[in-house]
């Protein structure tokens, strides 16, 4: 992937996904437990908007809304994106706007969790997760953590992101996915 180039708005396409981080801890917390450089995921919908799913749930945002503290943003686009599957991975991520945020999903999806656990100190100590993988197998569009939703939008367009089901997908996942190109950066610089 290159990096380092700084891209204007305009050049944003539908269905490309952004890939970023701040400086809030909860950011560094994520980025630690994914080993990434990135902590975060969102779907670029057009007209200078985002969908994401944030604390609050699965909002509709402006761009600079969901990127203006990010210390580092990245834009990636599939490889293979036409208009036709854009416009059902941004119809599918529209319909999602207003359900819940999954917390325990999202811890679910870290590396190092199998199967609905959090496995502490050595695979012999795991702690259940209660509504990770296993509620979001029976209901996967309940909830959504950040890289779920993007992963799932993707899935809609028989467009995988990864090999593994969207509720396993961490914000890595997304960021180093070889199905997708670097566009450019719209904060921060070196990653």
């Amino acid at each position: 992937m290159d990096a380092g180039r700084t891209i204007p708005y305009d050049l944003l396409q539908p269905a490309d996904i952004i890939v970023s981080t701040t400086s809030a801890n909860v950011s560094r917390v994520i980025r630690v437990g994914t080993f990434s450089k990135v902590s975060h995921a969102c779907l670029y919908v057009g007209s200078l908007e985002v969908i994401e799913a944030i604390g609050e749930g699965v909002v509709n945002r402006t761009i600079e809304e969901s990127v203006g503290a990010d210390t580092l943003a990245i834009v990636l686009r599939h490889k293979n994106m036409s208009a036709a599957a854009a416009a059902i991975i941004v119809r599918y991520a529209g319909r999602q706007v207003g359900k819940k945020y999954d917390l325990a999903g999202a811890a679910s999806a870290a590396p190092g969790v199998t199967k609905g656990f959090i496995c502490v100190v050595s695979p012999a100590l795991c702690v259940g997760l209660a509504g990770g993988e296993a509620a979001n197998a029976l209901d996967q569009d309940a909830k959504f953590f950040c890289s779920e939703l993007v992963a799932r939008a993707y899935e809609q367009a028989n467009m995988r992101l990864i090999n593994r089901p969207a509720y396993q997908t961490n914000p890595d996942d997304v960021y180093t996915s070889h199905v997708l190109c670097y566009v450019g950066n719209l904060a921060g610089g070196e990653f």
